[in-house]
């Protein structure tokens, strides 16, 4: 199947059955916020990925606040042991636009707004290109390592991304 997993939050997803029954026919996988690394969820992400499934991962965890739509910070800890554990091929990119479509607290999205993606180079996370890239971490220090590296790589689509006047 050519569409992807996603996490998604339990408590807005997954709150009565029947949105649990829609967005899990759209391959959404319920994660719950402070639940930690150790849930059931994040385990079958682990999984899909091991049998190189494509997962689609926000690292921020949910929508940025921002009224321009900038990255929000920290990135979670999850995307670095997804990294981590799985070693998938990881195609980061970065799009924007999406508050002016969807801004927040609306309910139904605006009609002719338009979205800018930028699409970064496919890497693939191996043993060798963790022992090159973080030759002496290991466990939750490499998965920060992974995190920040995320960030890093994000950050600049964002900066090759955003118009110049959005601040």
């Amino acid at each position: 199947s050519q569409v992807r997993w996603i996490a998604a939050d339990h408590k807005n997803f997954f709150s009565t059955a029947l949105k649990g029954f829609i967005f899990s026919a759209g391959k959404c996988v319920p994660i719950v916020r402070g639940g930690g690394l150790e849930q059931p969820g994040f385990d079958f992400l682990l999984e899909r990925l091991a049998h190189n499934d494509w997962v689609h991962i926000f690292p921020e965890g949910g929508r940025t606040r921002e009224d321009a739509g900038k990255l929000k910070t920290p990135f979670k800890l999850g995307i670095g042991r997804l990294l981590a554990e799985a070693k998938p091929i990881a195609i980061p990119f970065y799009h924007y636009g999406m508050h002016d479509i969807l801004p927040v607290g609306s309910t139904l999205p605006k009609m002719g707004k338009r979205v800018r993606v930028q699409f970064g180079a496919a890497t693939e996370i191996s043993d060798a290109w963790l022992e090159k890239k973080y030759p002496e971490l290991t466990g939750a220090q490499q998965w920060k390592a992974l995190r920040d590296w995320s960030y890093e790589t994000l950050a600049d689509l964002e900066q090759r991304t955003r118009p110049n006047d959005a601040t």
